[in-house]
This record gives structure tokens, sequence and C-alpha cells, in this order.
């Protein structure tokens, strides 16, 4: 029997200590989770604030019906791309499908920067043609009056 009860109070006190373990290790999740939610809690405080002197800051913009417009284009799309991927079903699929939109969005919008670069190249070359022009003008003005001096005075 001494065999047995010594047996038992080696069960019980690793019972104990499991158990203190297990309040120690608790009350540190707890404390853990406490500091997370505060952080938490405190960003999306700052958030709110910034989002508040930032709408103070900023003036309000009103859109144009084309640019409306060009945003409810894009909005469809996404949504028809989330439909493609939901009605897909394969995860993998719709990673891929969302992949190829990224990439042609990308592709899209390299090709209108690259117009955008061609319209500002057209741009500075015509007001240094305009420039030109006007220096031409001033000068050919210029001489005239010289022409006319010499003329009145000759």
């Amino acid at each position: 029997m001494p065999i047995q009860s010594c047996l038992i109070d080696k069960m019980l006190q690793e019972l104990k200590r499991s158990r203190t373990s297990m309040e120690i290790q608790s009350q540190n999740m707890t404390d853990v989770l406490d500091k997370s939610n505060s952080a938490l809690l405190q960003i999306e405080a700052s958030r709110t604030i910034k989002h508040v002197q930032n709408c103070k800051e900023t003036q309000p913009f009103t859109y144009n019906k084309e640019t409306i417009n060009d945003l409810t284009k894009v909005v469809d799309k996404f949504s028809q791309l989330l439909n493609i991927s939901a009605e897909s079903g394969n995860s993998a699929d719709a990673g891929t499908n969302f992949e190829d939109y990224l990439e042609t969005a990308c592709q899209r919008a390299e090709y209108l920067g690259s117009n955008v670069r061609r319209l500002l190249a057209i741009w500075d070359t015509v007001q240094q043609m305009r420039t030109l022009l006007l220096q031409q003008d001033m000068e050919l003005d210029n001489d005239n009056e010289d022409e006319e001096k010499e003329n009145n005075y000759g």
C-alpha cells in the first residue's frame, strides 16, 4: 500500500503543478490578448482621428459623369472577376484568374502611362514651336520697325 500512496501523492503533485502552470499560461494569454486588443483599439482610434483630421484639411471634390462611369465600370469588372473566381470553385484557378487580371491591369497601366508620356512630349514640342513662332514674329516686327525708322529718317 505505501507504494500506491506514494504514486498517488506524486500524481496529485504533478496535477497541482500542471494546474498552476495552466493558470499561469492562461493569465499570460489573457494579458497578451488584452494588450493586443488595446493596441488594436488605439490603432483604430488613431485612424478615425487621422480620418477626421484629413477630412478637415481636404476640400470636397465633385466628380464628373465620365469619372463616375469609369469608376462604376472598374467596380463592375472587379465584381465580375470575383464572380468568375467564385463560380470556378477551385482556389488555384481563382488565384490564377486574379493574377491574370492583375497582370492585364498592370499592362494596361503601362500602356496608358506610355501614351501619357507621348502626349506630354507632343505638348512640349507644340509649346516649343509656339515659342519659336512668337520669337520669329517678334523679330519680324522689330525688323519691320527698324526698316520703317530707316525709311522715315532716310
